[in-house]
């Protein structure tokens, strides 16, 4: 890399304080500024009417429009077998359906009604046609639905006045035109259904995952909005007849028979063609109903595919041998650049920036998207996995035709693209759109529409405008700038992705893109209530997606004088992605080479019979050489398994383990013998530790716990298993909930009117539903520090208060039991631990709130905060100030540790969180305002673990927090009118709780409570799993 020759610029850039996030950027393309990225949404807005005005001029009511040709096209009547055709058009105006919604997205008031109009008065599905179940339901019926839901709904700014809900009519005419395909034995539907007559006599028994498992949007939505529950009935049944037809390693098939339920030839599973949208679907209807079964069957689905699909370096997804796991297929396909943005929708940015950057160099590299792509040979390939599930026919009697590398303006990878801008914020993806909006501008735009290329290499058009080139990747390109499914959908994303103002880019709510870039959402009233053990269960497991950390292109560090260590990062510049160390190995695996000779130039393409193939840019080839360096990708594994042993010896695995080995406790399971027993561990996806997901034959679940109470452990004091990976004890227990008890002092306003408690802070405490106690006049709480000089004149007031606890720093839950404990490490060199149930004075500490400019505590703390005498007996002058104080800040800003780190260089004790998030009535756990554990990353984990033993971090609710606040504030006030007396808020550690409503296992002899402990895999803890001792 070639950083002496820039680092001059880079200096002058910190000089004159440029924003950090762009600076390095600047460098390579002019900055998006709002005017520049509203320029490209016009662009884009301007190519998405061009292709739909031409539609409209020269195909309308037929289903697409030959953009060569310039006329319509709908099915083959001549010709059933051409399912190229048949499969997608069934003589209902397809383009037009597919495209109602796109006008919601682009802020088309006018346009919107004018569609709708015209599907009322010349769309009907009475007609002779075999199209696809699966293409129509996400074509045509989520269309309707989505068109329906924003024809009706006030709030969205686009309803219709006479609107009578005739798209929702016709969308439940058309669910009951498709219901007799799901009448099979196994409830997977056919493939394809004659809208009129049903499913032809002798019609093919076989379909693929994705076209049987992804119908659960649409058809759950069409029931909810219409009282019928048949549709999502079957929908439910097919996605379950794919899910639990799974191979034994928990991998699904490409193709199955409907009739038998058996996996046919080839027996492969990947993320591609076929199976893709299946995944999709698993998620996507969790975020929509908030229902827990189907985030069960993503995680567990996601868990084996980063186990046996995920190449080595963690760019590729491989196609390989569903029951086996072993290597298939070298080829990656088109459709599976959707993967990246799943994961940022399931919180895993980190491996979606790698997989997308694998699909961006091979647009970089053809402008384009191969159909199939060899990862060995690094060509482009055609070996037959379909454009759509339904022309897998087709396609596989080509498998093997080379350098075929069809481009239909495919949208998944703009998705994706406009998926990880709204993540990050990195302008490299709005880079991206551009470019993208510039190819399809040079390659797909012709007089008469938008056509499909045959061949990227030499251009060769194929006479097609797909209804999704419109519906969904301009779509996304206005939102932000990107491409979709086809080049409607394409141009959707890509308008989603410039338009930084448009609703759906600040809707926090549930509502999805469908498979098809169809809005779907349910409002309150369609929603069924979880059963209340399982939102306790799960309370406690939601992860928190990581905050995005970009690229470092430069590190500093804030030097303790005293010993010249380390003491805190300075973050000095910040990057784009491509930044990143492991670019140039991206680039490396889609073949592209940095020779000038090989330059496509400025359109990307050259003739046929070119075998290397280069399109660096000029700001790529300003930062790389051919004899630059990079660093060869480590990821670390996803999923582990092993079968574990109580001596550290191998042992037989016991595949039925009974009740005497794994018993089932309310709240998950007990095991009461480890040995014989096989686990699974996966990672949690925000990395901040592993969930015990598998025991023997039983599956443990989101929210669930696992208890280990094996006598041999508890002997041996440590646990063994026949794994590589290291396993050990913690020196400390982690105990996730904590019961806070807060005192609050005031004067009574007048002699006389003595009461027990100051109304308005109970009003607030039976708000939040918290336990209180009042103290009567003249009484002293256990937790005063000093009494008060006139007890007839006080009110003391007690709020019980239950509070999170943190991953790193000390725990506040600890207490040593006896002498013979063992201290934690490096104990001598530590302070006590001022926050928690041995500190000093009778454990009470003071609660500070932070100043209103540093509200959430990033900052460095102002002196006059300082204003609690110090610790008797401690000498150390960073302990004078607020030696027995503790902050009270509010979520956001900055990293737990941060906040962590500030208040004990000001002199605090600790650091209670007020999470005052609040993600809308639909969120849950953290997001709404509920208990969240703080994480650390592995960035700054040394450092957490060094500095911070010695102070602690909480986390109270939302609704806590308003109580302690007003506390707060009532104490200043009260303050200030007499005079500089001292009216307080105090805080004392009262004891550990089970973990967020779980119970702890067993009562130990003498009814006291186990102490639960934290195993711990590779540094990280299992969150779910508490060893009882």
């Amino acid at each position: 890399m070639k950083w002496e020759v820039i680092w001059s610029r880079v200096a002058l850039g910190l000089a004159v304080s440029a924003p950090a996030l762009e600076l390095v950027h600047a460098f390579r393309s002019p900055r998006w500024t709002s005017e520049r990225k509203n320029a490209m949404r016009e662009r884009t807005r301007d190519l998405w009417n061009h292709g739909f005005r031409a539609y409209m001029d020269n195909a309308f009511p037929m289903d697409e429009l030959q953009p060569l040709a310039c006329r319509g096209r709908g099915p083959d009547w001549f010709d059933p077998s051409a399912i190229q055709y048949n499969d997608v058009l069934a003589n209902c105006s397809v383009t037009l359906v597919d495209n109602i919604d796109t006008f919601v997205i682009m802020n088309n008031r006018s346009g919107f009604q004018e569609a709708v109009r015209n599907v009322i008065h010349h769309v009907s599905f009475d007609v002779d046609t075999k199209p696809q179940v699966f293409e129509t339901t996400i074509r045509v019926l989520g269309g309707l639905l989505s068109a329906h839901i924003f024809s009706s709904e006030e709030s969205y700014g686009f309803a219709i006045p006479d609107y009578k809900s005739e798209l929702l009519t016709l969308a439940h005419d058309l669910g009951r035109r498709l219901l007799p395909a799901f009448d099979t034995p196994t409830g997977i539907p056919y493939a394809r259904i004659n809208l009129r007559s049903g499913v032809p006599r002798g019609e093919s028994v076989e379909t693929c995952s994705a076209g049987a498992g992804s119908l659960l949007l649409e058809f759950a939505t069409l029931s909810r909005l219409t009282g019928d529950a048949r549709f999502e009935t079957v929908a439910t049944r097919a996605f379950y007849g794919i899910w639990n037809r799974r191979s034994g390693i928990g991998l699904i098939g490409n193709t199955i028979n409907i009739i038998t339920g058996s996996w046919t030839s080839p027996h492969t599973s990947g993320i591609g063609a076929g199976i893709d949208s299946f995944f999709e679907y698993a998620l996507k209807m969790h975020v929509l109903t908030g229902e827990s079964q189907y985030l069960d069957v993503w995680n567990d689905a996601y868990s084996q595919i980063m186990k046996y699909s995920r190449g080595h370096d963690g760019f590729w997804y491989r196609v390989v041998e569903m029951d086996t796991g072993e290597l298939a297929s070298a080829n990656v396909d088109s459709l599976s650049a959707f993967w990246p943005g799943l994961q940022v929708l399931a919180g895993d940015v980190e491996s979606a920036i790698k997989s997308h950057m694998a699909y961006w160099n091979l647009w970089n590299r053809f402008s384009g998207i191969p159909e199939t792509f060899n990862v060995f040979t690094r060509q482009g390939v055609n070996l037959g996995y379909p454009l759509r599930p339904g022309e897998a026919i087709r396609n596989f009697r080509n498998r093997f035709k080379l350098f075929t590398t069809i481009a239909a303006l495919l949208p998944e990878f703009i998705e994706s693209t406009y998926f990880l801008y709204r993540a990050t914020r990195d302008p490299f993806y709005l880079d991206i759109g551009d470019r993208i909006l510039g190819d399809l501008g040079r390659r797909v735009k012709v007089p008469c529409g938008l056509s499909t290329i045959s061949n990227l290499l030499t251009n060769e058009m194929e006479d097609r405008m797909e209804s999704f080139a419109l519906s969904e990747s301009l779509k996304a390109c206005f939102i932000s700038t990107c491409v979709t499914s086809d080049l409607i959908i394409t141009t959707q994303y890509l308008y989603l992705l410039f338009d930084e103002a448009n609703m759906f880019n600040a809707d926090s709510s549930n509502f999805v893109f469908t498979t098809e870039a169809h809005m779907l959402i349910l409002n309150s009233t369609h929603l069924r209530s979880p059963p209340r053990i399982g939102r306790i269960l799960r309370r406690s497991s939601q992860p928190v997606c990581p905050a995005y950390v970009p690229p470092r292109v430069a590190l500093d560090y804030k030097w303790r004088s005293a010993t010249n260590e380390p003491m805190q990062y300075i973050e000095g510049l910040i990057g784009t992605v491509r930044e990143r160390v492991d670019f140039e190995y991206a680039r490396l695996l889609s073949g592209v080479s940095l020779n000038p000779e090989d330059s496509f130039g400025r359109f990307g393409f050259r003739p046929n019979g070119v075998k290397s193939l280069a399109v660096v840019s000029d700001e790529d080839m300003m930062w790389w050489n051919p004899d630059g360096w990079c660093e060869v990708p480590k990821v670390e594994e996803y999923t582990l398994e092993w079968v574990l042993s109580s001596d550290g010896s191998s042992v037989n695995e016991d595949r039925a383990p009974g009740p005497d080995k794994i018993r089932e406790v309310p709240d998950g399971y007990m095991i009461l013998n480890i040995t014989g027993v096989r686990i699974q561990v996966t990672a949690r996806i925000d990395r901040t530790g592993y969930d015990i997901t598998r025991l023997g034959q039983h599956r443990v679940f989101t929210g669930q716990k696992v208890h280990i109470n094996d006598p041999a452990i508890i002997a041996l004091h440590f646990p063994s298993t026949k794994a590589t990976a290291k396993v050990d004890l913690p020196v400390q227990s982690l105990t996730p909930d904590i019961r806070l008890v807060f005192s609050f002092v005031s004067r009574i306003p007048a002699p006389g009117s003595i009461s027990s408690t100051d109304p308005d802070l109970l009003s607030l405490s039976n708000q939040a539903g918290l336990g209180q106690r009042a103290f009567p006049p003249g009484s002293v709480s256990p937790i005063d520090t000093e009494p008060a000089t006139r007890n007839d004149d006080v009110v003391k007031m007690v709020v019980e208060i239950m509070a999170s606890t943190a991953s790193f720093g000390g725990n506040p839950a600890l207490l040593r039991t006896s002498p013979s404990a063992p201290p934690p490490p490096d104990a001598q060199s530590q302070r006590p631990l001022l926050f928690g149930p041995e500190s000093p004075l009778n454990g009470a500490i003071r609660v500070v709130g932070a100043a209103i400019e540093n509200i959430d505590g990033c900052d460095d703390h102002a002196p006059d905060l300082r204003v609690y005498p110090p610790i008797p007996n401690d000498e150390g002058p960073e302990r004078r100030s607020h030696a027995v104080s503790v902050l009270f800040v509010r979520r956001g800003g900055c990293t737990f540790v941060r906040k962590l780190f500030a208040a004990k260089e000001a002199g605090f004790a600790g650091v209670i969180v007020w999470n005052d998030v609040s993600g809308g009535p639909e969120a849950t756990g953290a997001d709404s305002g509920g208990l969240l554990n703080p994480t650390v990353d592995t960035r700054e984990a040394e450092f957490a673990k060094r500095e911070l033993n010695d102070v602690a971090i909480v986390v109270i609710t939302k609704d806590s927090g308003v109580l302690v606040d007003a506390m707060l504030a009532r104490a200043a006030a009260s303050e200030d009118e007499e005079r500089g007396r001292i009216v307080v808020v105090e805080v004392k550690v009262d004891g550990m709780v089970a973990p967020h409503g779980g119970a702890s296992g067993p009562q130990e002899p003498g009814g006291t409570e186990p102490r639960p402990h934290v195993l711990f895999i590779n540094g990280l803890a299992l969150l779910n799993t508490i060893l009882v001792f």
